[in-house]
């Protein structure tokens, strides 16, 4: 009974895949009928993942170990979360060795030795032994060694060799044993080859996709654009915070999001017109926020300096009025002097025109 209501649960999963009620019931009807029945809890963690609920994930694993302790995917999935998720070797080892007792030999058990390693910092270490393990194992060897070779090489500041190593592990890797981190991996890897920069845009895109949730696509985005702007490539560190814009929940927006995607991402590498779109929309959301107003017009002034958008003067004026509310607190001084500069801007533009029309 345990096996034929597991088996029903994961029809319904499959058949529902928002729905994990009608599952739970039924792999805890399995429980019922066979406390040691690991398989089952280890089902319900899954339907706790999937919701990106981490405490619950975890316990439940942890159940499922204690009805059957050498469920060898409970296990595996304990061991992952504390070492990757967690980040706490120490409580990951234990799960490492009992998997190790459980395992026929195979140069592939040298990974946990790697993974050792690689947390200490020793990621010379771990790419010897990882490299041991590829030239033992050949087409067996696990695809997560090719992912720590990876993530060892570029802590080892050796970022281009990785790459052979990620392309081994998506290559290798089953599609449900791929995480979003593996794709911020294989942007990483790709971030210093010219040519590369449609694949590594793709690859954080693909990661944000993969997680569950709002908040979590954007700290995978941010991560991006932060690494395209380090390597001053400021239109593609725009593009991925523009997408923050677009995934995080309105309440959530804050006047950094705007200012990074407008400002560090656009503005400061000339993509003016990009520019100008973001602070249009940050002088609707933040109206007090003096940096949509003055942004939205610095842009506007160079991309359409001749005002044949209509574009220009409207932010020039808009600029001003802002700058004589009560809303703004920059100092007198600097906002007299501000008004002064952008109405003499206008007025010169005004006149201008004028004579150009009349000599037309």
């Amino acid at each position: 009974m345990a096996d034929i209501n597991t088996n029903l649960a994961d029809a319904t999963l499959k058949a529902n895949p928002g729905d994990g009620s009608k599952a739970f019931v039924l792999y805890q009807d399995a429980i019922n009928a066979d406390p040691t029945f690991g398989k089952a809890e280890y089902r319900k963690a899954m339907i706790f993942k999937s919701q990106n609920n981490v405490e619950l994930y975890v316990q439940t694993l942890e159940k499922a170990l204690t009805a059957n302790p050498a469920y060898y995917p409970a296990l595996n999935d304990l061991y992952d979360y504390y070492t990757y998720t967690a980040q706490d070797i120490a409580k990951a080892k234990p799960y490492g060795d009992k998997m190790v007792a459980l395992l026929p030999p195979s140069p592939n058990n040298e990974y946990f030795k790697a993974v050792g390693a690689y947390f200490t910092k020793n990621y010379t270490g771990a790419i010897t032994t990882g490299k041991d393990i590829i030239a033992k194992a050949g087409e067996q060897t696990d695809p997560k060694v090719y992912k720590l070779i990876g993530w060892s090489l570029i802590e080892n500041k050796d970022t281009a060799a990785a790459i052979p190593f990620v392309e081994d592990y998506f290559k290798n890797q089953t599609k449900d044993g791929i995480v979003p981190k593996d794709y911020s991996l294989m942007a990483i890897a790709y971030s210093t080859t010219p040519g590369k920069e449609a694949q590594v845009v793709k690859a954080f895109m693909d990661a944000a996709a993969m997680d569950t949730t709002a908040i979590g696509k954007a700290k995978i985005l941010e991560e991006g654009a932060q690494l395209f702007a380090k390597a001053g490539r400021g239109v593609l560190a725009g593009d991925l915070y523009a997408k923050i814009l677009e995934v995080k929940p309105a309440d959530k927006l804050t006047i950094n999001d705007f200012f990074n995607a407008g400002y560090t991402g656009y503005y400061k590498s000339g993509q003016y017109d990009k520019a100008w779109k973001v602070f249009d929309a940050a002088r609707t959301k933040f109206p007090n926020w003096n940096y949509g107003y003055m942004l939205a017009y610095g842009s506007s002034k160079i991309f359409d300096s001749t005002n044949a958008q209509n574009i220009m003067v409207p932010d020039g004026e808009k600029y001003i009025n802002f700058l004589k509310s009560p809303n703004d607190t920059t100092a007198a001084t600097p906002k007299r002097a501000e008004i002064f500069k952008t109405a003499l801007a206008l007025a010169i533009f005004f006149i201008n025109e004028k004579k150009t029309a009349r000599m037309a």
